[in-house]
């Protein structure tokens, strides 16, 4: 059994799909993606500041954003038509698989390894595109996972290039250039643990933890 999510219609008989151009991508956090999702006819400043780059162009294409939000698979497609608003919209599933698919397909000239971090990658392996280098399984790869202290110490591997994501023997591999085989290793042993325990907690941040629940006597 497969799940997604969908926006079903009633009782349609075309569904009349436009083509469209994805200008610019804008991740949200978590609870500014889902505030967004439910109130879309609000105005927000992530679309004033984008006005331009929305419209319809002679041809019909819409040419639109794409806001994701962090630990969020799916994404909405925006065209303001010169609104502060989403006065289009669609709704746009699993956006988190379908950018790296198209990176995979046509990798993005410069894009470096800290880029992808915005769209949350879990259950990756980072692989150098000339040496074997030893692999871990990167749980989780986002926009908050490494600490400042963690990102100014692995700063050369967060710049690394982006050659290629594709799936391999280990699942989702993602294939970086321009940094040292050996540190690039290292930084996945790293997330997976596998380091002195005060360097993980002074590279990677940590989850909150949740409040004690304190029952009310009667």
């Amino acid at each position: 059994m497969l799940k997604t999510k969908a926006v079903f219609e009633r009782k349609t008989d075309d569904f009349q799909p436009r083509d469209c151009v994805i200008e610019k991508i804008i991740e949200l956090a978590s609870q500014e993606y889902d505030a967004f999702s439910k109130n879309m006819l609000d105005d927000y400043d992530f679309i004033k500041d984008n006005i331009d780059l929305m419209y319809c162009d002679g041809e019909g294409v819409y040419h639109c954003l794409l806001v994701v939000g962090q630990d969020r698979r799916d994404g909405i497609l925006v065209e303001s038509e010169g609104s502060s608003y989403a006065r289009y919209s669609s709704f746009l599933p699993n956006a988190a698989d379908f950018l790296a698919a198209q990176q995979e397909q046509k990798p993005a000239p410069g894009l470096k390894l800290k880029d992808l971090m915005s769209i949350s990658l879990q259950d990756i392996h980072l692989v150098h595109i000339d040496e074997e280098i030893e692999l871990a399984t990167v749980c989780e790869l986002k926009s908050d996972t490494l600490t400042l202290e963690g990102r100014e110490e692995w700063a050369d591997v967060l710049n690394a290039d982006v050659v290629r994501i594709f799936n391999g023997i280990y699942g989702v591999q993602v294939e970086c250039s321009g940094v040292k085989a050996q540190r690039l290793s290292d930084f996945s042993l790293m997330l997976a643990g596998h380091c002195p325990a005060q360097d993980y907690e002074k590279w990677v941040a940590q989850e909150p933890e949740a409040p004690e629940i304190q029952m009310k006597q009667l």
